[in-house]
């Protein structure tokens, strides 16, 4: 999950189309502090949970190997700063970035001998299928968000939270224990573009910055892709390591408990969200 709040991120350019044209540069640099929130309350437990078990662990590799390691990661890595960069300055949309990635992805998978250059018709026709489920999802998706607006669902669903409490802390717990709870029912993106519409005017009444509504909800419903009982990274873990799911269920409750910690650490904490972006003048 922490790779849709370290761009580039897909879940944050959704965010930035429902929210209303949200900077999506600011999105994505605002992503890097939490991102590495999101890393320390996965390593932490694991690193205690490891000790405590005794598990066998390997040893650091010698500084030669380590440069050779880093030498041939280079140029994948070099990918993200084309892309983070060449948004940032304005050198291409994120969409025109989409682009680039991916025809630099297919270079370097035929420089590495990945893939074979008879392949690649098969790889595109092979791709077709799911951009068409995402594209008609988020088709779909969009019906739905111009019905609810028509029906004006967001500003009732806005006035009757609003109703509930005038403490801006209250109403911010509220919503995150709500999002918290959608996010373990439904996945990251129909949730997205469900509830941003509807969020979106109650947050802006209770006076928080657009950067920093994206990176919480997108942080709190990443939560969801590991939390039992839908849990869909959870599933492709254990069907990948041939665990059985309620096995992994007790190991992974110190990271959620982290986790849900961290989500009401970046809600009551804005400059973790604007810092980044701030500091280069993107908002």
């Amino acid at each position: 999950p922490v790779g849709l709040l370290i761009p580039p991120s897909g879940s944050l350019i959704l965010f930035s189309l429902y929210s209303g044209g949200t900077s999506i540069a600011a999105l994505f640099v605002a992503g890097y502090l939490p991102g590495l929130i999101w890393s320390l309350c996965c390593i932490i437990p694991a690193m205690m949970f490891t000790i405590k078990n005794k598990y066998p662990t390997e040893k650091m590799p010698s500084l030669i190997n380590s440069l050779i390691i880093l030498w041939r990661a280079l140029p994948p890595l070099a990918l993200i700063v084309i892309i983070i960069v060449g948004i940032v300055q304005g050198a291409f949309t994120a969409t025109e970035a989409a682009g680039a990635a991916v025809f630099f992805s297919l270079i370097l998978a035929l420089l590495y001998r990945d893939i074979h250059v008879k392949a690649i018709p098969k790889i595109f026709v092979d791709s077709v299928v799911p951009s068409a489920i995402c594209l008609f999802l988020v088709a779909c998706s969009g019906v739905m968000g111009w019905v609810l607006n028509y029906a004006s669902i967001p500003e009732m669903v806005s006035n009757f939270i609003l109703s509930v409490s005038d403490n801006k802390i209250i109403l911010l717990i509220l919503i995150n224990l709500m999002l918290l709870c959608v996010g373990t029912f439904l996945d990251l993106t129909p949730a997205l573009i469900i509830f941003t519409p509807i969020l979106m005017p109650i947050f802006i009444k209770l006076g928080m910055h657009p950067v920093h509504i994206g990176i919480m909800m997108v942080f709190n419903l990443c939560i969801g892709l590991i939390t039992p009982p839908v849990g869909t990274l959870l599933f492709v873990s254990c069907s990948i390591a041939e665990i059985p799911f309620q096995k992994i269920i007790k190991p992974i409750m110190p990271m959620i408990l982290m986790l849900i910690g961290a989500v009401f650490l970046i809600t009551f904490v804005p400059e973790i969200s604007l810092f980044i972006p701030r500091l280069f003048k993107l908002i």
